[in-house]
């Protein structure tokens, strides 16, 4: 690879968003405030967390595609907790969606 690609490597991913560049960890225990499924098999949840260990844009945002049969577990888990109003916590995978959702990995529900 010459020089010239190798800066010009170097240099995009230097342009990438803060928010492409992000980590895993869990979320503090929150309420759901909101949780939509679409027709596509997405699943968006918006938590009352005051902080993101992904470091996404959207510190509230989490998202899930359709990915396997632990969606639609993560999915149910979630619509229990939010109908029983039980808080839960959000495992985050290291990865920004590109509207700034932090992408789950694992949902729990805490007493």
């Amino acid at each position: 690879m010459s020089r010239i690609t190798r800066l010009l490597l170097l240099g995009s991913t230097l342009l990438l968003p803060a928010q492409l560049l992000a980590e895993a960890g869990w979320t503090e225990p929150a309420q759901i405030t909101a949780l939509e499924a679409n027709l596509h098999g997405r699943i968006l949840v918006e938590l009352d967390v005051s902080d993101n260990p992904s470091g996404c844009k959207e510190k509230s945002m989490f998202y899930r595609e359709p990915l396997g049969a632990g969606t639609g577990n993560m999915y149910r888990l979630l619509l229990e907790a939010a109908s029983n109003r039980q808080r839960v916590k959000i495992r985050v995978s290291g990865s920004c969606h590109l509207k700034g959702y932090a992408e789950i990995s694992a949902v729990t529900m805490v007493p």
